[in-house]
């Protein structure tokens, strides 16, 4: 039997390892999404140029129109 310990997705009609998830580049949920994600890089236990990462978030959210109800400060408060 697979090792599903770490995690398993459903791909094509089988369930496979998380390690084998894959989506391609041209999958319409991927390119037609209306979502915005970022990863905020920790160093030395601090986040690293936190303002530029969630600006270009914003930037993110603001280019697809996504309305989140949070401005920049608000946002990095929580």
């Amino acid at each position: 039997m697979t090792e599903l310990s770490n995690g398993a997705a459903w791909m094509s009609g089988h369930i496979v390892p998380i390690s084998e998830a894959a989506i391609p580049v041209t999958d319409w949920g991927l390119t037609q999404s209306d979502i915005a994600y970022d990863v905020v890089p920790v160093w030395q236990d601090a986040f690293f140029r936190l303002k530029d990462c969630v600006d270009r978030f914003m930037a993110s959210l603001a280019a697809g129109r996504c309305d989140i109800g949070m401005d920049h400060a608000s946002f990095v408060q929580h």
